[in-house]
């Protein structure tokens, strides 16, 4: 469906306009393949909303969909481009842009606000871009909202999105009733998202009449190749994602460019802009990932949590003797994703405990350790570096030593 221009004339009511609002019953709903975008309201109430997608309730998995709103909204109205304050749901490879220039008004703009808490929930392959740029008004202008008071809130999945702030007055998103400014504030403040980015998608023509948030076919793009597969078979124009380098991040598969963040870890902090979390988290899919000589004997203790590998990376560390990272004997350190690559080699990973599945190392994919020390890594209290589970295969390469 293409739904756009739904407008109110009224200058005072608290009146709501949105483009499509649902409500799953039990079973399989699917909300799919929907453009919108131009809607308008004349109020300056700022209890009035605008909406691209609204969630009335129930089940379902809203995905490939492209929403393009703010454009024409100059007032006070609270624009979102999802808003979901109720349901159980998935919403998975939407693209959606937030425009304009509000002159009025102290309401808060969201490319994706829900508030539920408690109930199963997934946000997966997402791109939610926040461009609107106050001219006048005083509202903050957020990627994202979600519900929870503590690291990991219940039911909630987040992970592989991408966001973009790009404007006066735009946060990067608004957690247990405060602003978080960056990427790495968030991943710590959710305790998930470990593998999303922070960049522009290169939207191809977003503040047109008609706007067009296609990906831009000759820009480099962070949503090329960094997604993860959730079984969605087929993008917004119906192509075949297998086809189209898996897996992309949004609704427009497509062979993009790629583009990835730094590739050199520069210091020992467990997130923020040079550790190993941060570059992990925005290196484009195949990249190979160094240390600066500075971090010569040091050691990279995991404060966080593991770090997940959900794309195809080398970890070339200084020399096994050289370097290590330590899961602070509270966490794993690593968890390879389901067909991926991992290339682990002159480094050390100690002092890693989990549960389950191995101290260390959690293998779902490919993993090749070469020139390696694995040393006090425990399971449930055991000793045990790693665990392989699925369809997963182990190369050893050199010398590789799992010591107790």
């Amino acid at each position: 469906n293409t739904i756009h221009h739904l407008s109110n004339s009224n200058a005072s009511d608290a009146t709501n306009i949105t483009g499509i609002e649902f409500t799953g019953s039990t079973g399989t709903n699917i909300v799919e393949r929907n453009f919108i975008y131009s809607l308008n309201s004349a109020t300056s109430n700022s209890t009035a909303e605008i909406n691209g997608i609204r969630v009335a309730g129930g089940t379902a998995t809203y995905r490939n969909n492209m929403i393009a709103i703010g454009a024409e909204i100059s007032n006070a109205c609270m624009v979102s481009g999802i808003n979901e304050p109720f349901g159980t749901n998935n919403f998975f490879h939407n693209n959606v842009y937030i425009g304009g220039a509000p002159n009025a008004g102290n309401s808060n703009s969201f490319a994706f606000n829900s508030i539920v808490v408690n109930n199963s929930r997934s946000y997966i392959d997402n791109i939610f871009v926040n461009a609107r740029s106050n001219n006048g008004a005083t509202g903050k202008n957020y990627a994202i909202r979600v519900g929870g008071t503590s690291a990991n809130p219940p039911g909630l999945t987040i992970n592989n999105d991408l966001y973009y702030t790009n404007g006066a007055g735009t946060v990067f998103g608004l957690f247990n009733g405060a602003d978080i400014t960056d990427l790495a504030s968030w991943q710590s403040a959710v305790g998930q998202d470990a593998a999303s980015l922070q960049g522009d998608p290169q939207y191809l023509d977003p503040t047109n009449t008609i706007p067009n948030i296609h990906l831009h076919p000759s820009l480099p793009t962070p949503a090329e190749g960094n997604g993860q597969d959730v079984g969605v078979t087929f993008d917004f124009d119906g192509q075949v994602r297998s086809g189209l380098t898996p897996v992309d991040i949004g609704a427009d598969a497509g062979n993009f460019i790629a583009i990835g963040g730094a590739t050199q870890v520069t210091n020992t902090n467990d997130n923020g802009q040079g550790s190993l979390r941060e570059v992990i988290s925005t290196a484009s899919n195949g990249a190979t990932i160094t240390f600066s000589p500075v971090l010569m004997d040091q050691t990279i203790t995991l404060t966080s949590g593991e770090i997940d590998i959900n794309k195809n990376l080398i970890l070339s560390g200084l020399g096994m003797m050289n370097l290590t990272i330590s899961g602070n004997n509270t966490s794993r350190i690593f968890h390879l994703f389901p067909g991926k690559i991992f290339n682990l080699e002159n480094l050390a990973l100690k002092n890693a405990a989990a549960m389950t599945n191995g101290g260390a190392l959690l293998v779902e994919g490919n993993l090749i350790l070469e020139n390696m020390i694995l040393q006090h890594n425990f399971e449930n209290g055991m000793p045990k570096s790693l665990t392989l589970i699925g369809i997963s295969v182990l190369e050893i390469v050199g010398n590789v030593n799992i010591m107790y």
